[in-house]
């Protein structure tokens, strides 16, 4: 979304400055009126057991400055008479349980001493503000003394992820098997698609093939446990010692080494982009990793998995075409943070995943 100071400063707000101001008008009655039903249904409901049912005297409600490609983030302000406390309001843009699945999930994390925020209340019924959404704890960052001791707290969060089974999931996620096969079958599925349905980017999706291609006769067979699927430092919140697991929307039963691939590509990158030339950040995280217990199967192959999925969902994103509109209302995905993001790096971003597919096998 523009900030109203860019649209000050802008042309356009000079030539339509009273059409909008009336959008403005009324956008600020429409968020008016969802913090009054939010308000309300709060008091009714209650948050936990930390805001029992009738003590909620005011809601402030405002966009958190991290946001994923997917659902908005909010920051929520509860104030009763005897508490003032600030929580996380997560609304989910598909009303297709991935609310349900993701609160029952914290849940158990959290039962299991896993380092998540807990989760206070699920809303389901987009009722309220139009979509599904739930409220959690707020986790505060606090800084690490020094790289090593982040690393460590990241590795033996994963490792704590990675030793939850699925028979600890049950009715949570499904173990669908045979993998990484068929996480390569759903990719090569997106991909074909889109060569056919996508204007201008066909070429990409036809390289992607290929790799795909290669990939499958080389998969090694996957183990089965919780893997969270988009491990990056963006959702994870460093605090007193532990590293916080935050956004479990592509959580999944599968090979853990997929985890931990994905870091270490994104930890490469960063010092592919920093120049730096001391021991790599991934070497240390492996490092950490496999201190803590964690252990790895074929992880060159699951670098380039890793690496191949990102740059699919990067071009859909930034594809035109039916199929590609389509998959982005299903994922969720919002087109604006995709502009925002490449500004900087995405470009960049791309070129490396591309050198970790052409690395030799």
């Amino acid at each position: 979304m523009v900030s109203f100071a860019i649209l000050l400063m802008s042309p356009f707000y000079k030539v339509r400055r009273n059409g909008i101001r009336a959008k403005f008008k009324l956008r600020k009655e429409k968020r008016s009126d969802l913090i009054r039903k939010l308000q309300i249904y709060l008091d009714q409901a209650g948050i936990g057991n930390l805001v029992p049912p009738g003590n909620v005297e005011t809601v402030e409600l405002n966009l958190h400055m991290k946001q994923g490609l997917s659902n908005k983030t909010y920051l929520l302000d509860i104030k009763t008479k005897t508490l003032s406390k600030t929580f996380i309001l997560k609304a989910y843009n598909t009303n297709d349980n991935k609310a349900l699945r993701e609160f029952r999930l914290l849940k158990v994390l959290k039962s299991k001493n896993l380092p998540v925020p807990e989760a206070y209340l699920l809303e389901e019924s987009g009722k309220i503000l139009g979509k599904p959404f739930i409220i959690m704890e707020k986790i505060n960052n606090t800084q690490p003394k020094d790289e090593q001791q982040l690393i460590d707290a990241v590795a033996y969060s994963l490792v704590k992820v990675h030793e939850v089974k699925p028979s600890e999931l049950k009715n949570i996620l499904e173990d669908k098997g045979n993998y990484p096969q068929r996480e390569l079958d759903e990719l090569k599925t997106l991909a074909v698609l889109s060569t056919f349905l996508t204007i201008g980017a066909s070429a990409s999706f036809m390289k992607y093939i290929k790799y795909i291609s290669f990939l499958k006769p080389r998969a090694p067979k996957g183990r089965a446990f919780l893997v969270h699927g988009d491990y990056g430092f963006d959702n994870i919140i460093y605090s007193n010692g532990k590293a916080y697991v935050i956004d479990w929307e592509s959580a999944d039963i599968a090979e853990p080494t997929f985890d931990v691939a994905y870091i270490c590509n994104f930890l490469d990158f960063y010092e592919q982009v920093k120049s730096e030339t001391k021991e790599k950040l991934s070497e240390k995280f492996i490092e950490s990793y496999e201190k803590y217990g964690g252990t790895l199967i074929e992880l060159n192959f699951y670098r380039k998995l890793a690496a191949l999925r990102l740059l699919l969902l990067l071009d859909i994103l930034s594809s035109r075409g039916l199929l590609t509109t389509m998959i982005k209302i299903q994922l969720g995905l919002r087109e604006q943070k995709l502009k925002s993001l490449k500004e900087f790096f995405i470009d960049k971003f791309k070129s490396y995943l591309l050198t970790v597919l052409e690395e030799k096998y």
